[in-house]
């Protein structure tokens, strides 16, 4: 840390010493953003019940800036609505309490943003974060479907409020914290500097504003480790807005570097909001988007940014890259501890290119057959480990037989390299997908939820039946066997009995005649049927 930098006052931005200043201080700065009666009286009216919209309007109309910008946001893309309302009478209903709430507050503390030449830099990234989050929670409720999208958007936009009051109130002494410390140390940081953080001030910050408690309680713990919001009930506020700053730290610094982890983020939308794999960099893709609408609605500058679909994708790419070289790796040493039993110990010393050829099949570029046990056994030995469940699928290629009978073994070979670019698409890349040989395959999903599992299943099913083969009228589709494993402390599975239960549930699958996904849950020696549930696609 840049001792040097603390414990002066700015002269140009005439900030207190930072040795000087308490939370209360701060809470009580003339420094930070004061909220007009309108927002006070619109918080107050939307936490009712059954909120009077007649009134929301009549309140907002006594701020022209306000009821201007409001009507302008209603009638934007970024809202949907069918229709565009002319008055701000017909925008409340049509938006809601909670939203009309988000907004109203939204625009405040936009318009009281202090932005100066020393802070600049600093509040631009603090908006742009604070919209990442915002839009990112949104997101997330419309998955849970039963929540309030606008709710968990204010709270995504609320949530690091202390930081933006820190930096309006302390000045250069906190954009020197910011700047010397990672994301997950700011909080440390900023306690050993201040005596206080960011999340102390966005919760006293909110609770002097009247907003929801519930909302106050997800602030107050959306630095809470990743464990803990992964043995949460799934789909909370709280688990919400730990996923949103998980978002804005990737959408932030995959800018600058494509190889950037994603795998924490990952695991948080699969696990606990149930995202299929592909859907995360749509998910990316579209909260960045509405970011830069939102801003622009709001009247911030978060600065500019690469256009950045073309950069999820290719960080896509490289990631897919250095997870497999890491798998082989992983693979390799495990096989060099028993050297003795395995011929190919001497191949894995060698290149990643001689690897690639050892393990790949080298029709449709993903793993082969001779891959199958070693990986199975160091999937299973993971999640063993680390108390993940364990998903296997079984999957068959109906009419494949047919295709290559009728239009020749080209087209056979097209339907199975397309076959395996779904599978290698519906999947994450700490997940394996090999070619068990003819047209069948096996995918081990590491870490993953009865409902995931399930929704992965029956996407790789739709997916396959739209297969299209040019100048054939062939149809091709999948008959799944799955499985998942709950960990046993007792004795693992051997992978070979792993591989034979998802197995014969795939021919269960096909004597009900195909086209669809078979699934049990294996525990000990139990072993039950699962019921395709209420999926949430």
């Amino acid at each position: 840390m840049k001792s040097n930098t603390f414990g002066s006052t700015s002269p140009r931005d005439g900030s207190p010493r930072a040795d000087q200043i308490s939370l209360d201080d701060v809470l009580n700065s003339e420094r930070l953003p004061t909220l007009p009666e309108v927002a006070v009286r619109v918080i107050e009216l939307a936490k009712s019940d059954e909120p009077d919209l007649a009134t929301i309007a009549s309140v907002v109309k006594t701020d022209p800036a306000i009821c201007a910008k409001l009507l302008k946001t209603a009638n934007s893309a970024l809202m949907g609505l069918r229709r565009r309302p002319s008055s701000v009478e017909q925008a409340v209903p049509m938006l809601g309490a909670n939203m009309v709430r988000s907004l109203v507050l939204g625009f405040t503390l936009a318009d009281q943003s202090r932005e100066t030449a020393e802070t600049r830099d600093g509040m631009r990234y603090l908006w742009r974060r604070s919209l990442i989050q915002a839009t990112a929670a949104e997101q997330f409720a419309q998955v849970e479907h039963s929540r309030d999208g606008a709710e968990w958007f204010l709270a995504g936009l609320l949530q690091d409020i202390g930081q933006l009051a820190m930096g309006n109130c302390i000045g250069a002494s906190y954009w020197d914290v910011l700047r010397s410390n990672e994301r997950h140390c700011e909080v440390a940081a900023e306690i050993e500097q201040f005596g206080f953080s960011h999340v102390d001030v966005g919760v006293g910050l909110c609770r002097k504003w009247k907003i929801d408690e519930q909302i106050v309680e997800a602030i107050a713990t959306h630095h809470e480790p990743v464990e803990r919001v992964l043995g949460q009930a799934p789909g909370t506020l709280s688990a919400a807005l730990v996923a949103a700053s998980h978002c804005a730290d990737y959408l932030l610094s995959v800018v600058k570097q494509r190889d950037s982890d994603r795998g924490v983020l990952d695991k948080l939308l699969t696990n606990v909001f149930s995202f299929l794999p592909d859907q995360v960099i749509e998910t990316l893709e579209e909260i960045d988007f509405r970011v830069n609408e939102t801003a622009a609605l709001f009247g911030v500058n978060v600065g500019s940014t690469p256009p950045v679909s073309r950069i999820l994708q290719d960080a896509q790419a490289l990631l897919a890259e250095i997870s497999i070289q890491a798998q082989l790796q992983a693979l390799g040493a495990d096989q060099r501890r028993e050297t003795a039993e395995h011929q190919l110990a001497a191949a894995l010393e060698q290149s990643s290119q001689l690897q690639d050829a050892v393990w790949r099949d080298e029709l449709t570029g993903v793993y082969n057959r001779r891959y199958l046990v070693p990986a199975a056994q160091l999937a299973i030995d993971d999640c063993r480990r680390e108390q993940w469940q364990l998903g296997c699928l079984f999957l068959d290629v109906d009419g494949f037989k047919e295709v290559n009978d009728t239009h020749g073994h080209d087209a056979g070979d097209t339907t199975l390299r397309e076959v395996a670019e779904v599978l290698k698409q519906s999947v994450r890349r700490s997940d394996y997908v090999i070619r068990y040989g003819g047209d069948e395959f096996i995918v081990l999903l590491v870490d993953v939820n009865e409902q995931v599992l399930w929704r992965i299943c029956e996407r790789i099913r739709e997916r396959i039946a739209d297969i299209r083969l040019e100048g054939a009228d062939a149809r091709v589709y999948g008959s799944i066997g799955a499985l998942i494993l709950s960990p046993d402390g007792r004795k693992a599975i051997a992978p070979k009995k792993l591989i034979s239960h998802a197995d014969k549930a795939m021919y269960e699958s096909k004597k009900q005649g195909g086209n669809r996904t078979t699934a049990y849950q294996l525990q000990g020696r139990s072993k039950t049927h699962l019921r395709l549930p209420e999926l949430q696609v």
